[in-house]
């Protein structure tokens, strides 16, 4: 019973030690944003690290794909030590990476921020999407100050290429657009000046009737007036 009892307690013991030793160590969440380029941009993400990570030393990648992103230039975060040993270099093999390699000479990190900032050139001849992705070769490579392994989640990138629309296309649709407007507008005054001149041409054909009307009536008194006097002559 005693022998029971005691192995117990060294079991308890050890679960206890185990949790302790999870516990104090928090997950550290890696991520990148998502991008919108345009074939032939360039653009810079970051890979950012959450707060309290208590990063002392890391190797971390960034996997890319070279026949959509032509590697440019990566620079180190505001958040890292100055005097700490930091490389950044770029890989160009089947799987093209760029590979963070950092150890710290005094204190760990433990605030959030950037750790490094990558720059990309897109391709001429890219389209559609690319993932860049966050790896960590070794799980010894992501370490504490004091070598204990650091439990970590990663956040991948999306970037969305497109395309520029042909400026051909564009004008010829605006151009397209104003014929057909020019079009319109023309018709519209052909037939606005075709009213006119049909108002135009009924109100000169009343005109010329009145004055035929006046003109009658005119020579039919002058008659009527030629008449009367001529009976007057008679009768005298």
């Amino acid at each position: 019973m005693k022998k029971f009892l005691s192995i117990l307690i060294s079991v308890i013991i050890i679960v206890l030690s185990l949790s302790i030793t999870c516990f104090a160590i928090d997950t550290v969440t890696l991520s990148l944003q998502n991008e919108t380029v345009y074939a032939g941009d360039e653009f810079t993400v970051n890979l950012f690290v959450s707060d309290n990570s208590k990063i002392s030393g890391a190797v971390i990648d960034i996997n890319y794909d070279k026949s959509k992103l032509e590697f440019v230039s990566a620079k180190e975060g505001a958040i890292l030590d100055t005097k700490a040993n930091i490389s950044i270099r770029n890989i160009n093999k089947d799987n093209s990476y760029v590979r963070f390699a950092y150890m710290a000479t005094g204190s760990s990190i433990t605030s959030e921020g950037i750790l490094f900032s990558v720059t990309f050139k897109v391709l001429e001849s890219a389209n559609g999407k690319t993932d860049l992705k966050i790896t960590i070769p070794s799980p010894a490579d992501f370490v504490s100050d004091n070598l204990e392994k650091i439990p970590y989640t990663v956040r991948n990138a999306s970037i969305t290429i497109l395309n520029d629309i042909p400026t051909e296309t564009t004008s010829e649709t605006e151009k397209e657009s104003t014929e057909t407007f020019t079009d319109y507008f023309s018709e519209t005054e052909s037939q606005t000046l075709n009213t006119t001149d049909t108002n135009n041409n009924g109100k000169d054909n009343d005109n010329d009737n009145v004055i035929t009307i006046v003109l009658v009536l005119i020579g039919l008194a002058f008659i009527c007036f030629g008449v009367a006097v001529a009976v007057k002559k008679k009768r005298k």
